[in-house]
Parts: structure tokens; C-alpha cells; sequence
């Protein structure tokens, strides 16, 4: 009886202890992991629909199972694509039917089908350092400079792109291998 109390103890502790990802890792670390804001666990990066594909506009919701079921993103420290374990699908930004458009203040993520290796990676490579992914498009000419993935509002809100600032916790995402079961 006290084993079992002390064990239930000890798996509460473990499920609310914060999983931080950040901690530094060997160059090139690969994630297979849920992202989710830093300030808020119980909240990942998902499509509105249950549904995986070209256009699926992201949002921040519940990490449990539901209706739209968080997605496990493969990406790299550093220079990477955003790609969703299993699929075809690219975190984007600033792409629309596989033409660059503007990509700035308030443009909205989401999936995209991922451009073969070795073309033109427009708007589908993001810079991932320090919990922030920062868009890489600062070559082209195409958009703006300084783009990172931003939490919009929180719960059921989109993700967008917004000026990096230092410290914007709304800028700040965890790589959390530790739920995704990696």
C-alpha cells in the first residue's frame, strides 16, 4: 500500500515537472518532437482540421488526442525544414500555391507540401536556436527580415510570423521529444 502511494507520488511529480528541450545539445541535434509554446505545456503547435495537407492553417490547442491530433514535427538545430513525421507536410509561411508571397507581420503558418531537396526551399526553411524558430529568407529579397513563429493569442488562435524580439515569450517553442515518445 505505501509502495503504491509513494509510486502514484513520484508519477504525479514526473507528469508536472516541466520538460525543457533547450538544454544544449550536439550540433545538428535531429527532434522528432510535439512543439509547443514555452509557457504553456498543455498546448502544441496542430492543424485546425484533423486532417494533414497543402494549406492546413496551424493553431495552438490542447496536446491531448481530440479532434485534430498534434502533429510530430522532424527538424534540426540550426538551418531546417519543419516536417511532419510520416508526411509530405512543411511547417510554411509566406508560400501560396508554390509562389513566393509576402511574408511579414501576420502572415500565417501552416502545412504545406515540403519542395524537394535542392530547389527552391522558400519560405519552408526556418532557423531553429535559443526555442525560437526564425524564418530564413533574408537572401531572396521576397520578404522580411527577422520573421519568427509567433503564438498569436494563446489557445485556438493561430500561429503567425512577428518581428523577433528578444525575450517575446510568444516566440519562445519547445522541442518535447519526452511526450512525442521519442
Amino acid at each position: 500500500m505505501l509502495f503504491t502511494a509513494l509510486a502514484l507520488t513520484l508519477a504525479s511529480l514526473v507528469a508536472a515537472t516541466p520538460v525543457d528541450n533547450l538544454a544544449p545539445r550536439a550540433p545538428g541535434h535531429t527532434y522528432t518532437a510535439l512543439i509547443h509554446p514555452k509557457a504553456r505545456q498543455d498546448l502544441c503547435i496542430k492543424t485546425a482540421s484533423k486532417y494533414y495537407g497543402g494549406s492546413e492553417a496551424l493553431v495552438i490547442g490542447p496536446c491531448a488526442k481530440s479532434l485534430s491530433i498534434p502533429p510530430r514535427f522532424i527538424f534540426t538545430d540550426g538551418k531546417t525544414r519543419v516536417r511532419v513525421e510520416g508526411y509530405n507536410y512543411c511547417l510554411q509561411a509566406g508560400v501560396e500555391n508554390g509562389h513566393y508571397t509576402y511574408s511579414g507581420d501576420g502572415t500565417i503558418a501552416w502545412l504545406g507540401i515540403c519542395p524537394p531537396e535542392g530547389t527552391d526551399a522558400t519560405g519552408f526553411e526556418w532557423n531553429f536556436a535559443n526555442g525560437r524558430l526564425e524564418q530564413i529568407n533574408t537572401n531572396t529579397g521576397k520578404g522580411r527580415p527577422n520573421q519568427c513563429l509567433d503564438n498569436t493569442d494563446g489557445a485556438n488562435y493561430g500561429i503567425q510570423m512577428w518581428t523577433c524580439y528578444e525575450g517575446n515569450m510568444n516566440q519562445q517553442w519547445v522541442a518535447d521529444e519526452y511526450r512525442a515518445g521519442a
